[in-house]
C-alpha cells in the first residue's frame, strides 16, 4: 500500500521489519524438516514479501535482484521466482501511475526489466502448480507496459526500443543455474513417481487381502511395501537429495501404507492424542480376523490391518514400520475411516450391531481429534468427507434400532434356514 501511494521509503522499511518478523519465527515452527523448505502456512507470506523486495530493488537499481543469502539451506528456488513473478505484476500496476504522470521512460525500464525476466523464464519448464500459473500471468504484465508505452506514444512522449544488453542480469545468471537444479528435480521426481506406484500397487492390494481376511498375504504385501518405500527415501538421487519430492506420489502412497498397518498392528484408539502427546500404545485386543473381509494403501493399509486384529483400536505411528511425517500419518488415518466405513455396511448386512458400534467409534475418535488439529489445506479436506463417513455410520445404527424393534423383522431374523423342516430342504434339494 506504501508502495502504490509513492512511499518507497516508508514501504522499504516496512518491508525490513517484516523480514526480520519471519526470520524470527523458531525453526520448530516455520520450517518443514523433511522438505527442507518453509512450513506451507508461511510459503504465501514470503512469496509475498519477496516480490515486494524484488519491486523495491528494482525501482531503486533498475534491475531484478539476485538470490539472498541463504544460510539455513532451505529450498527458497520456488519461492525466489515467485517473487520475482510478483514483482512483475508489480510493476506493472506501477506504470499505471507513471503514465498518469508522463513518465515514459520509467515505463521504459519496467518494460525492458520484465522483457528480460520473460525470456529467462521461457526456458523453463514449469509443472502445472502455483508457479506455472504466476508464469502464465507475466505475459499479460508484459502486454500491460507495451501498452502503456504504446498510449504515450500518442502523445508524443516515445523511448527507445528494448535492448537485450541494457541493465545488469545477475538475476538471469542466478534463474539459470536454478533450472538445473528445477532440471534435475525434474527427473527424479519422475523416476520417484514411478517406484512409488509399486508401494501405493502393493499397499493396496494388501488392503484387499484384509478385506477378504487373508491376514498372513496382507502382511507379506506390506512388508514387500515397506521395503520399496524405504528404498526410494534411502536413494542418494532421489528423496534424500530433493526432500521435497516427499510429498506428493510417495506421500500419497505413504498414507495408504499407514491405512494398511492401522488394521494389521496392534495399537491404541487414542492414536491421535498420542501423537500430539505421547505415543504409548494401549493393550490389544484379540480377534478373529478370518471373520471380516474388506480392503487397505501404505499407512492406510497398514491402519486398517491393525484395525481389524485389534478389534477396533488405531495404531500409533512408531508401530507402522517406517519413519512418517505427520501429515502422513493423520492422512492415513483419514483415510482409515472410509475402510472402516465400508467394514460397517457389511456388519450391517448381518445385523451385528456390536461391529457398526466400533466402526462408529473410531470415526467419533479420529473426527474429535482432527478438530482439534490446525490441519493444512490437503489434510483439511479430509474433513468434509470424515463428516460424511460419521452420518452414514449413524444411519446405519438407526436402521439396526429400527430393525430390532420391528416385531415382524425379529420374526424374519428367527426363522433363519437351519430352523426350516427337514422335508422342505429335502424337497428343495431334489428340485
Amino acid at each position: 500500500l506504501r508502495l502504490q501511494l509513492g512511499e518507497a521509503a516508508a514501504a522499504a522499511g516496512e518491508c525490513a521489519a517484516a523480514r526480520g518478523a519471519l526470520d524470527a519465527v523458531p525453526a520448530e515452527a516455520g520450517v518443514d524438516a523433511a522438505a527442507k523448505r518453509r512450513a506451507w502456512g508461511l510459503t504465501q507470506t514470503a512469496e509475498t514479501l519477496a516480490a515486494l523486495e524484488a519491486t523495491l530493488a528494482f525501482l531503486s537499481t533498475g534491475s531484478f535482484p539476485a538470490p539472498a543469502p541463504n544460510p539455513n539451506g532451505l529450498d527458497l528456488d520456488a519461492e525466489y521466482v515467485a517473487g520475482l513473478l510478483g514483482a512483475a505484476q508489480q510493476l506493472a500496476h506501477y506504470a499505471v501511475g507513471r503514465a498518469t504522470a508522463g513518465d515514459a521512460a520509467s515505463i521504459g525500464i519496467c518494460r525492458d526489466g520484465v522483457q528480460r525476466l520473460h525470456g529467462a523464464l521461457l526456458e523453463f519448464d514449469f509443472r502445472n502448480g502455483p508457479l506455472r500459473r504466476k508464469f502464465d500471468g507475466l505475459k499479460y504484465a508484459l502486454r500491460r507496459l507495451e501498452d502503456l508505452l504504446y498510449e504515450q506514444s500518442l502523445v508524443g512522449r516515445t523511448v527507445g526500443a528494448a535492448s537485450a544488453e541494457e541493465g545488469d542480469d545477475g538475476f538471469v545468471a542466478a534463474l539459470a543455474e536454478i533450472k538445473v537444479r528445477f532440471d534435475a528435480s525434474d527427473a527424479a521426481r519422475e523416476v520417484v513417481i514411478k517406484k512409488a506406484r509399486d508401494v501405493q500397487k502393493g499397499a493396496k492390494q494388501a488392503i484387499f487381502a484384509c478385506h477378504r481376511g487373508d491376514a498372513a498375504k496382507a502382511k507379506t504385501l506390506t512388508d514387500a511395501a515397506a521395503a520399496a518405500a524405504t528404498a526410494i527415501l534411502e536413494d542418494p538421487d532421489l528423496v534424500a537429495r530433493w526432500p521435497a519430492l516427499r510429498h506428493g506420489a510417495l506421500s500419497c502412497a505413504l498414507e495408504e501404507y499407514v491405512l494398511a498397518e492401522r488394521a494389521m498392528a496392534p495399537g491404541s484408539s487414542d492414536a491421535l492424542r498420542e501423537r500430539a502427546a505421547s505415543s504409548a500404545p494401549r493393550t490389544s485386543a484379540e480377534t478373529d480376523l478370518r471373520r471380516v473381509s474388506f480392503p487397505l494403501r501404505y499407512a492406510e493399509a497398514k491402519l486398517f490391518a491393525h484395525w481389524l486384529a485389534t478389534g477396533g483400536q488405531v495404531a500409533g505411528p512408531a508401530e507402522l514400520g517406517l519413519p512418517l511425517s505427520d501429515e502422513e500419518y493423520v492422512g492415513g488415518v483419514c483415510d482409515l475411516t472410509g475402510e472402516v466405513g465400508r467394514v460397517a455396511v457389511a456388519a450391517a448386512t448381518k445385523r451385528d450391531a456390536a461391529a457398526v458400534d466400533r466402526v462408529y467409534a473410531t470415526d467419533l475418535a479420529v473426527l474429535e481429534q482432527l478438530s482439534r488439529l490446525p490441519l493444512p489445506p490437503k489434510l483439511g479436506k479430509k474433513i468434509d468427507p470424515l463428516n460424511t463417513a460419521v452420518k452414514k455410520v449413524e444411519h446405519l445404527r438407526y436402521e439396526l434400532a429400527l430393525a430390532a424393534a420391528n416385531p415382524l423383522a425379529l420374526k424374519r431374523q428367527m426363522a433363519a434356514p437351519a430352523d426350516e423342516p427337514e422335508s422342505k430342504r429335502v424337497k428343495e434339494e431334489e428340485d
